[in-house]
């Protein structure tokens, strides 16, 4: 008897890892996705980008799943400078640490009882992301303090695209409760 429970144990733990590896690899193609098309959209300056890839982040980190977040995270950031052309660039070593930062930042306020919103927590992750792409350039690009010059404009873009962010995280999060969605991301 011991046996068969166990195995039936042992499947059950099985079919909830694949669940969700499914989960997970579903919100990294999401997030991929959406940042390799952002990446299309012509932009007034390189470094300028709404992040709405950063949704699907601020969706994990508003449930509580954290670690999901941080694998959705280097899933995006390795698919989208493998799609894009730019996974040996400095770009990608911006993306990456800027990212992991503002999502640190992000699940810490998520967690300490503020009252914040979700949208005030998504613009502290865009704020914070955009002030570490400042200090990783400064550190491995251009040597000159002069970059911090452009402090002001990044923090008004990460207050605009945080606000965003976070409002269409806000809807996307009522529509999914709304529809019926596949076993999968709901026992996830």
């Amino acid at each position: 008897m011991k046996k068969r429970e166990c195995l039936t144990r042992a499947r059950r733990e099985d079919s909830i890892f694949k669940d969700k590896l499914l989960a997970i690899s579903f919100y990294t193609a999401c997030a991929g996705t959406i940042s390799i098309a952002e990446s299309l959209i012509p932009k007034p300056f390189p470094f300028l980008k709404i992040g709405l890839a950063n949704i699907v982040l601020i969706l994990l980190v508003m449930q509580r799943k954290e670690l999901s977040a941080f694998v959705v995270l280097l899933g995006k950031v390795l698919l989208s400078g493998l799609f894009i052309g730019s996974l040996l660039m400095p770009t990608t070593l911006i993306a990456l640490g800027s990212g992991l930062v503002s999502l640190f930042m992000m699940a810490i306020m998520a967690r300490v009882r503020l009252g914040l919103s979700w949208v005030g927590i998504s613009i502290i992750g865009a704020v914070i992301h955009n002030l570490m792409q400042l200090v990783i350039v400064r550190a491995i690009i251009i040597y000159s303090n002069s970059i911090f010059e452009l402090i002001p404009v990044l923090l008004l873009l990460g207050v605009v695209t945080g606000t965003v962010t976070g409002i269409i995280a806000i809807i996307l999060n009522e529509r999914l409760k709304s529809v019926d969605k596949p076993h999968i991301i709901k026992s996830w």
